[in-house]
């Protein structure tokens, strides 16, 4: 019996800890976060220990990636990674969190009720060979909604 990729479970990290300054009165960088959180996983390790480290958001603002390793052979953009969607969906559709006093924690509604339609970037891309990257790149009009995240993504960054 093979392994179907297809049945790979994803745990999704709560807004608190992906969406910039999510939690009200508790001032926090998502970045951060997920530069600790790519440096402790097997991906380093298995290159050798080298550490991302987290670029200013001034030194972003010239189309430099977020992430880099110490000898810059690995370098990482935290946008191509998810969905615009499911952000602005993570931010509006998730419970509100607000830091009182230090110690103080307030749990509130989300912004807006309902739900919104996205994509995981990692199951658009799992099966799709370079050439059918090429043709939905070149796609003027991609039909399917992961195709057009798709398309989002290959023309940010490349």
């Amino acid at each position: 019996m093979g392994f179907d990729k297809k049945e790979i479970l994803l745990k999704e990290l709560p807004a608190a800890a992906i969406v910039k300054n999510f939690i009200k009165g508790h001032p926090a960088d998502c970045e951060e976060y997920l530069t600790d959180f790519i440096n402790s996983s097997k991906m380093v390790t298995k290159k050798g220990n080298k550490k991302f480290t987290l670029r200013t958001h001034s030194e972003q603002s010239n189309g430099q990636s977020d992430i880099y390793n110490s000898d810059s052979s690995y370098e990482l953009d935290f946008k191509i990674l998810i969905d615009p969607q499911y952000m602005e969906g993570k931010s509006l559709l998730s419970g509100s969190i607000t830091e009182i006093v230090p110690g103080m924690t307030a749990y509130g509604k989300s912004k807006v009720n309902g739900k919104q339609q996205a994509c995981f970037i990692n199951w658009c891309f799992r099966d799709k060979s370079l050439a059918d990257l090429k043709k939905i790149g070149q796609s003027c009009l991609p039909s399917l909604p992961e195709e057009k995240v798709m398309v989002h993504i290959l023309e940010t960054n490349y």
